[in-house]
C-alpha cells in the first residue's frame, strides 16, 4: 500500500513539473496575472461600479483562460508526453494504466489551483490598485509590472548560472512577487491611511469562494479532456470537444426554455439538460453583488457536484485509455 501511494506521489510530482516547464504555461499564467492585477487601469468607465466591472473581468479571465489551460494541460500530460519517456512506463507496466491516468489528472489539478492561487493574488492585489472609481495608485500598478518582471529576471539569472528550469521558477516566484508588493503597499497604507487593511481582507475573503468555484469548473474541463484524450491525441479533436462540453452547458437550458416551458419541464428536456454539466453552477459573480459573499453550504454543494461530473469522466477516460495502444 505504501508502495502504491509513494508510486502515485512520484507521478503527480512528475506531472507537475513536466507541465510547469512548457513555456505555454508560464506565458499564460503571466498574462493573466498582469491583466487581472491591472484592470483597474484597463477600465475607462465605471459608470459607479468600478468594483463589479473589475471584479467580473477577472472572473471571466480565471475561467477563460483557466479553460484554455486546463485543455493545454491535458494535452501536455496525456498527448505529446505519451509519444516519449513515458510510453515506456506503460509498455514494461511497471505502472498500472489506471494509477497512471489518475495520476496525470492530479497534476494537472495542481497546476490549475497554483494558476488559481496567483490570479487571486492578483485580484486582492486590483483592488489595491482602483480602490474606488477614478481613484488608481499608479505606484502599486508599476509595482506589479516590477514584480512580475523581477520574478522572470531572477529566474533567467537562475537559470543561466546554476541551470533550474526558468519556466518552472518563474511561474512560483510571481505570485510570491505579488504578495510582497501587496504586503509593501498595505504597510504604506497603515501610515498614510488611504485604503484601510481591513477592505483588502474582506474583499480577499469574499473572492476566495468565487475563485474556489471556477476551479471547480476547470477541475471538470480538465476531467473531460482527460477522457477524450485517453483515444485521441489530435489537438483539434481535444479543441472541438472543449468547445461543444462548454457551449452545449451554457446555451442548451436557455434554448430549450425558449423553446417553451413545457419543452425544458419535459422529462426529454430535464434528460438533455443532465447530459452536460451546468457551467452556471461555476459562475459567481451574480451572489457578489452589493458586498454579499457566497454561502459556504453552496459551495459545499458545487463541490460534490463537480465531483460527480469529474468521476464520470474520469471513469469513462480510464476504462478507455485501458484499451489504448501506447508507443
Amino acid at each position: 500500500m505504501d508502495v502504491s501511494i509513494g508510486l502515485f506521489r512520484a507521478l503527480v510530482y512528475q506531472t507537475v513539473r513536466e507541465a510547469l516547464r512548457q513555456p505555454v504555461i508560464l506565458l499564460t499564467t503571466t498574462v493573466a496575472i498582469l491583466f487581472a492585477a491591472l484592470m483597474p487601469l484597463m477600465t475607462a468607465f465605471h459608470f459607479w461600479e468600478g468594483e463589479r466591472l473589475i471584479r467580473d473581468g477577472i472572473l471571466a479571465l480565471h475561467f477563460t483562460l483557466g479553460a484554455y489551460l486546463a485543455a493545454t494541460v491535458s494535452q501536455l500530460v496525456m498527448g505529446v508526453d505519451l509519444q516519449g519517456r513515458a510510453a515506456g512506463l506503460l509498455l514494461c507496466k511497471p505502472v498500472p494504466r489506471w494509477t497512471f491516468f489518475l495520476a496525470r489528472y492530479t497534476g494537472s489539478l495542481v497546476v490549475l489551483a497554483l494558476f488559481t492561487l496567483g490570479l487571486w493574488v492578483a485580484a486582492v492585489l486590483s483592488v489595491r490598485i482602483g480602490p474606488t472609481d477614478y481613484v488608481v495608485d499608479e505606484e502599486a500598478g508599476l509595482g506589479v509590472l516590477l514584480a512580475v518582471g523581477a520574478a522572470h529576471a531572477i529566474s533567467a539569472g537562475l537559470n543561466y548560472r546554476r541551470g533550474t528550469p526558468y519556466a518552472e521558477w518563474a511561474f512560483f516566484l510571481m505570485p510570491a512577487a505579488l504578495l510582497l508588493v501587496l504586503g509593501g503597499l498595505v504597510l504604506r497604507d497603515g501610515r498614510s491611511g488611504l485604503v484601510p487593511v481591513s477592505m483588502i481582507g474582506s474583499v480577499g475573503a469574499r473572492m476566495a469562494p468565487a475563485f474556489a468555484l471556477i476551479f471547480l469548473g476547470l477541475a471538470v474541463i480538465a476531467a473531460a479532456s482527460h477522457a477524450l484524450l485517453a483515444r485521441v491525441t489530435s489537438v483539434p479533436w481535444l479543441t472541438g470537444g472543449v468547445i461543444v462540453l462548454i457551449v452545449a452547458g451554457l446555451s442548451l437550458e436557455p434554448l430549450l426554455t425558449s423553446l417553451g416551458r413545457g419543452v425544458s419541464e419535459h422529462l426529454l428536456g430535464k434528460a438533455l439538460i443532465r447530459l452536460v454539466p451546468s457551467w452556471s453552477l461555476f459562475w459567481p459573480a451574480d451572489a457578489l453583488e452589493g458586498g454579499r459573499s457566497l454561502p459556504l453550504a453552496y459551495v459545499g454543494w458545487v463541490t460534490l457536484y463537480a465531483a460527480a461530473w469529474s468521476a464520470f469522466f474520469l471513469a469513462v477516460g480510464a476504462v478507455s485509455f485501458e484499451r489504448r495502444e501506447i508507443g
